[in-house]
C-alpha cells in the first residue's frame, strides 16, 4: 500500500510505500530475499546513492562501502580509470530516480495545497488482535469529489488522476500486510 507521511519539522509530505505494520518492519524480505513482485525504485539503487551539493544544484554519487553488496567480486565500477557500462547504467538509474522524486514531490505538494491529504488511523486484524497504524496520511476521497471543476481539470492536465486513484486503491493492500504478518507470526 501507498500512503503519505508528514515531516513534523518542515510540514511537507512524502509519498511512501508501506512494507510492514510496525516501524522498521519489512514483511517482503524473507532471509535475504525480496519476495514482493515489485521493487520500489529507491530499493534498487542501493548501495549507490546521490548526495546534493549544499551550495550548488549538483549531485554526487556515494557508495555504502559497508554494504555486503560491495566487494572484490561482481560488477566493476571502473576499468582502466574509466566508468564501466554497469556504472553508467546505474548513474542513469540514479538520475531517473531524482527526476521521478521531483515529479512525486510536485504531486504531493499539489495534493497538500488542495488539502486533499488527511491523517488516518488504519485498523487491521492480525489473528483476532486489532492493531492501529498511525502517522499516515491518505487522499481524502470525499474532498477529491468535492473539488471545483477547475481544480479537477487541473489534476487531469497535470496527469495526477491515475496516481491518485492508484493511491486510493492501494489502501486495500493493508489487509495483505496483515495476512503476511499473521503468516510470519
Amino acid at each position: 500500500p501507498m500512503s503519505f507521511v508528514k515531516n513534523n519539522e518542515t510540514g511537507t509530505f512524502q509519498a511512501v510505500a508501506m512494507f510492514g505494520l510496525e516501524p522498521g518492519e519489512n514483511l517482503f524480505i524473507d532471509g535475504d530475499k525480496w519476495t514482493a513482485s515489485f521493487a520500489p525504485m529507491a530499493t534498487t539503487r542501493y548501495p549507490l546513492g546521490l548526495v546534493k551539493h549544499p551550495e550548488q544544484d549538483q549531485f554526487g554519487i556515494v557508495i555504502d562501502e559497508a554494504s555486503p553488496l560491495v566487494g572484490e567480486e561482481g560488477n566493476a565500477l571502473f576499468e582502466n580509470g574509466e566508468e564501466t557500462d554497469y556504472l553508467k547504467r546505474r548513474k542513469e538509474a540514479l538520475v531517473s530516480f531524482i527526476e521521478f522524486s521531483q515529479v512525486t514531490d510536485a504531486f504531493t505538494k499539489f495534493l497538500a495545497d488542495k488539502e486533499l491529504l488527511v491523517a488516518q488511523t488504519l485498523t487491521v486484524d492480525i489473528k483476532g488482535e486489532k492493531k492501529d497504524i498511525n502517522g499516515i496520511y491518505l487522499i481524502d476521497e470525499k474532498k477529491l469529489n468535492e473539488l471545483s471543476d477547475a481544480d479537477f481539470l487541473e489534476l487531469r492536465k497535470r496527469g495526477y488522476l491515475a496516481p491518485i486513484y492508484s493511491f486510493l486503491t492501494s489502501t486495500h493492500q493493508v489487509a495483505r500486510l496483515a495476512r503476511l504478518k499473521a503468516q510470519q507470526a
